[in-house]
């Protein structure tokens, strides 16, 4: 794909993004006519658009944090997680 087309099967995938999944058909066959090619491929962006949606909403740790955070330093100290071995906490808190 050129960067010229690139750039109208953005522009219409995002004015799809506008309209209602009922309109979207309508839309794209109005928009598309002839190049049914075209209309494929603003089709498949909407559709990884649809199938991405909401993958954030949850944590890919699940519980993790929780049951980390509910560990004190005396639960931990001495054990192995892989080759490291912990020896003492050094603080807790903070970011990242």
């Amino acid at each position: 794909m050129n960067p010229e087309r690139y750039r109208h099967v953005k522009q219409l995938f995002e004015a799809a993004l506008e309209l209602g999944p009922a309109q979207r058909e309508a839309f794209l066959a109005h928009a598309c006519q002839g190049d049914p090619l075209l209309q494929q491929q603003v089709q498949q962006m909407l559709d990884s658009d649809s199938q991405s949606a909401g993958f954030l909403d949850s944590s890919p740790l699940g519980n993790v944090g929780q049951f980390l955070s509910n560990l004190s330093a005396a639960d931990v100290v001495g054990r192995r997680i892989g080759p490291y071995e912990i020896l003492r906490e050094l603080g807790r808190g903070g970011m990242g």
